[in-house]
């Protein structure tokens, strides 16, 4: 075992060398001369083989073994490394011990393999896999996971295959792997292994289930025939295949010379042979082989249809359809990324398989290795009753091979079987999942990796969907109403929470900053979809947000047919929108959006992963998710990335914008993924803070708060900070209180700005109009009232009684992946709350693009406290009142049945409130920031409550429904609902001049009603 001592929170990323090695038995010299069998018959065979010229041919009788003698070499798992961090050991063990057996029959045989491994005579433990099945099958088990009977001994000295019961018959076997280590997490149950379970830490917790989806029958009602009309539907629906997926079905004459002899090249290094029936050639072990081989077979499907030479149409006919007997003899994997492409050509080439008499055994194989039995039971998802929702990564990589295996069908089973799709997508693929499950959110969030993935995967994601939903429009299989508006919803969250072009950083999933949106195809597409009642062959309101976002950018021959329907072009969105599934709120005003970033108890506050270190995987992400508030202008020209001000030169990783944190050294908050059971290198850390979101006012204003806590981690659990939010047109008023930590060796600070100049001109102004002259300073003010307008025209007012930082200069940091050291020219400013703070606070406010007139008259009338009041900032409330708009809001901590707050005498339950006072009529709007997934303690806390860190799928509330709670509003007077503007509200006592309204809030979504007087 080694010991490894880091350092003080240093780098950690290990790379665990195995403590055995790969041991293969390979018939390429020969049959081995340790191998002994009890009866039958073995010889060496080219016919099948894994890899070589050469396999293992046994032709059994009933009874009959097989046996191995060799030493297995066999070793548990165990601690290898222990890692030391912050004085905290962190054990890493190796992978566990497995072995591989890849086997062929060539036909469906009723007779069970025992593979059974021991010492001497006595066998140790052993597995039953029953060979009902045609082609290639690599068994991977491993030793000590309970999928084995008995258990494994680090003696073990022979290997044995026992034919159970009556049977007799062949099989073909090659480069057996008596050991090597490997992460239990992808074997995935099947029925061929009896008993082989699923690995508890699966990333979906109850993944794929594939003993029950085999089983699954059809229960839709079978019609007598396919009607005329339903067979133009399926015309049109591969039109539009044909039309997306494949280039169009345009005939020409033949390929050029050079890309038939390409496609021959390429096809040549696959190396398939036929001999009679049997063919072979490369296995496709690696995802990458595979995909290479899937995206070839779909290039010569697509050229063989789409080209009249009949010589060259021979050739890619021939290389087609060896490609399909190849990838299901060898019993190639679909799905997941590396599985797209091999469907499109089994469809392509239907008429051609259909004529060889191999299609229904293609269509059975593709409807396999896709599971789509599971689209007959809707009442069990992942293993799970209740549970809706469906993988990203499944509804992008596979979704047009679920529909492969609709249209490779004829007759009424076609019918049916799209019905059960489309049933299913509707009605579990694509409603809001539960908890922190795949893929969409009421909120408009996207989920991945058990936590929002908006720039990545909802990337990837969401177009797809959305060409499924355009694929299926106009015909009777489209997508059902509720999942059409709900997917519309999604859409309309994302044109609302992304500037045109990018995403903010405070998004950016597992990089230091977040993926472009891209081509914006899911607007086109569900466009084109038409409206969700289906009356309407455009939705005008998704064209409008297309042409927002494609506003000045050359859009695709598919929108020509937008551009004659005299459709606008959608305005800047307007208005104020919590992502209560992501700890994030959005405000947008005019041009610009302002973006506030936090995590919770639920949501982590970055996905690191080790393995992604070379593909911009970040190291100081750790403040990121703090409390950060991200001020966004409209994408400049020449800019490639979004204008937030920021840049990747000289970023102080300890002065993110709007967060409260410490000053400590880069290397005590460097990010630093541990191998946490089997799972890989990762860092999901999350705080224990429930008390984290918004509210959305009808009228664009809102909320948002976020309490902090440090992870112990990074022995930070001493901090702790409340911070909030409130918004009103283009001012925002900050708030922090309860700002506390028992980190005496570093100060505590909340950064007000922090501006990369390289893209701006220095024009810093602090209470005067003129600029600060732009040479190095660091300055402190004193502790009166002050305005800023920094060199982006964000201005800010600082009322007095607060340390008032600024800083201008060059600044020098590692980049964001501590490769290099870069250097840049920053204006920063801060307030500055000491060492080990106890109960400090602060409040400025912020007003967006401005000018310096502006922010001059606006300090003047905020000393007198004529723009707005803070009348509560402490541990019970924090508490607003915007003047002009003569509307309060109160984010209260606690029930508080005497609040006075305007016509508001109490409530009574924490909550965000927001009240609006007009004459006789008043607005209330009530949210509850909670999601509540779970109530006491998670799995995370030990029996002291001490955090550890889990993997990011491993909480036994993962896909738990956020619990709802009830919460009275008590107000002056007597009061009846005239509107309910969103959600929920209901009066449910009128007594003594006290009206009582009830509220029903979930999943962290704001209800608001408008009251009149009765």
């Amino acid at each position: 075992m080694v010991k490894l001592k880091l350092g003080l929170l240093s780098l950690m990323l290990l790379v665990i060398a195995n403590s055995i090695q790969a041991q293969t038995i390979s018939f390429e010299e020969g049959l081995p001369k340790n191998i002994q069998f009890k009866r039958g018959e073995i010889n060496l065979s080219g016919l099948h083989r894994v890899s070589g010229n050469y396999g293992l041919h046994w032709k059994f009788t009933p009874d009959d073994e097989l046996r191995i003698k060799t030493k297995i070499g066999y070793a548990p798992q165990s601690v290898d490394t222990i890692v030391t961090v912050n004085d905290v050991d962190y054990p890493i063990t190796n992978e566990p011990a497995v072995f591989t057996l890849p086997i062929y029959s060539e036909k469906k045989q009723d007779a069970i393999v025992r593979v059974s491994f021991g010492r001497g005579e006595k066998t140790d433990c052993f597995i039953d896999i029953h060979l009902v099945y045609k082609g290639w099958r690599k068994f991977t088990i491993p030793y000590a996971r309970g999928h084995m009977r008995g258990n494994p001994h680090e003696d073990m000295d022979f290997m044995k295959l026992s034919i159970l019961g009556n049977q007799e018959g062949e099989i073909f076997i090659d480069d057996i792997v008596l050991l090597k280590r490997e992460s239990p997490k992808g074997i995935k149950p099947t029925h061929l292994v009896l008993g082989l379970k699923l690995h508890p830490q699966r990333r979906a917790l109850g993944d794929e289930i594939e003993q029950e989806w085999h089983l699954y029958q059809p229960w839709f009602a079978l019609q007598d025939r396919v009607t005329p009309e339903q067979q133009q539907f399926f015309k049109t629906i591969e039109e539009r295949l044909w039309q997306l997926e494949w280039g169009g079905e345009k005939t020409k004459e033949s390929l050029p010379t050079k890309d038939f002899e390409d496609l021959k090249k390429r096809y040549t290094d696959y190396n398939i042979t036929r001999n009679g029936e049997a063919i072979n050639g490369l296995h496709l072990e690696a995802g990458g082989k595979r995909s290479k081989f899937n995206q070839l077979g779909k290039a010569i499907a697509i050229a063989y249809r789409t080209i009249s030479n009949i010589s060259q149409k021979e050739v890619l006919k021939d290389m087609a359809l060896n490609m399909i007997a190849h990838g299901i003899d060898c019993d190639v994997n679909l799905d997941w990324y590396h599985g797209r492409g091999f469907a499109d050509m089994c469809f392509l080439m239907k008429d051609d398989l259909k004529a060889i008499g191999k299609l229904e055994e293609a269509n059975a194989f593709i409807r396999r290795k896709y599971e789509f039995n599971r689209f007959y039971n809707e009442d069990v998802n992942k293993g799970r009753h209740n549970v809706i929702g469906m993988s990203s990564d499944a509804l992008y990589t596979n979704s047009i091979g679920y529909l492969m295996c609709v249209m490779l069908l004829d007759g009424p089973e076609k019918v049916r079987d799209m019905q059960h799709l489309v049933s299913y997508y509707s009605n579990l693929g694509l409603g809001y999942a539960n908890g922190l499950t795949d893929s969409f959110k009421p909120d408009g969030s996207h989920y991945h990796h058990a936590n929002a993935a908006l720039t990545r995967y909802g990337s990837y994601t969401m177009p797809k969907v959305a060409e499924v939903i355009y694929i299926l429009s106009g015909t009777e299989f489209r997508i059902y109403e509720d999942a059409h508006e709900r997917m519309k919803h999604n859409l309309y969250m994302r044109n609302f929470y992304s500037s045109r072009n990018y995403f903010p950083w405070s998004y950016s999933h597992n990089r230091i900053k977040s993926l472009t949106p891209g081509d914006n195809y899911e607007f086109l597409y569900m466009a084109l979809a038409g409206t969700p009642d289906g009356k309407q062959d455009i939705d005008k309101e998704i064209a409008e947000m297309y042409f927002y976002q494609m506003e000045g950018r050359e859009m695709p021959e598919l929108a020509a047919s937008l551009l004659d329907k005299n459709i606008e072009t959608a305005s800047f969105p307007q208005g104020h929108h919590t992502l209560s599934y992501h700890a994030k709120g959005i405000h947008r005003k005019d041009d610009w959006i302002a973006v506030i970033g936090a995590h919770s108890r639920y949501i982590f506050q970055k996905e690191i992963w080790g393995w992604h270190s070379s593909r911009g995987n970040m190291k100081y992400g750790m403040f990121e998710n703090w409390g950060s508030l991200e001020i966004i202008y409209p994408d400049k020209p020449g800019l490639k990335q979004i204008d937030n001000g920021r840049g990747l030169k000289g970023w102080d990783w300890t002065m993110i914008p709007g967060v409260t944190s410490v000053n400590a050294p880069l290397k005590d908050i460097e990010n630093k993924p541990l191998k946490l059971g089997d799972d890989t290198y990762q860092e999901h850390l999350r705080s224990d803070q429930a008390f984290v979101g918004g509210l959305d006012f009808s009228d664009g204003n809102g909320v948002f708060v976020a309490k902090i806590r440090g992870h112990d981690k990074y022995k930070l659990e001493s901090f702790y900070a409340t911070k909030s939010w409130f918004s009103f047109g283009d001012l925002i008023v900050c708030l922090g209180s309860d700002i506390q930590n028992d980190l005496p060796e570093y100060t505590t600070h909340t950064s007000i700005f922090q501006n990369d100049l390289s893209q701006t001109d220095f024009n810093l102004k602090i209470d005067k109009t003129k600029a600060l002259k732009p040479s190095s300073f660091n300055k402190q003010y004193d502790e009166t009232s002050h305005w800023m307008l920094d060199s982006r025209n964000v201005g800010y007012y600082i009322p007095s009684g607060q340390k008032l930082n600024l800083w201008y200069g060059e600044n020098t940091s590692p980049d964001y992946q501590g490769k290099v050291m870069t250097t840049g020219t920053y204006e920063k400013a801060w307030l500055s709350h000491g060492k080990a703070p106890d109960g400090e606070a602060y409040e400025y406010a912020v007003k967006v693009k401005t000018s310096k007139e502006t922010m001059k008259v606006f300090a003047k009338n905020q000393d007198e406290q004529q723009e707005y009041k803070v009348l509560v900032k402490n541990n019970t409330a924090h508490i607003v009142k915007h003047l002009a708009s003569n509307t309060t809001a109160a984010i209260v901590f606690e029930p508080q049945y005497q609040l006075k707050l305007g016509k508001i005498k109490g409530v009574s339950h924490s909550g965000i409130y927001m009240l609006k006072e007009e004459n006789n009529k008043i607005t209330l709007a009530v949210s509850d920031p909670d999601l509540r997934f779970y109530e006491g303690h998670s799995n995370d806390v030990d029996l002291a409550l001490n955090r550890k860190e889990l993997p990011g799928y491993s909480n036994y509330w993962h896909a738990a429904n956020s619990i709802p709670s009830k919460i009275k509003v008590f107000l002056d007077g007597d009061w009846d609902i005239d509107t309910i503007v969103k959600g929920n509200g209901t009066v449910i006592q009128q007594a003594n001049g006290v009206t009582v309204i009830e509220f029903v809030c979930k999943d962290g979504l704001t209800n608001e009603v408008q009251l009149v007087k009765e």
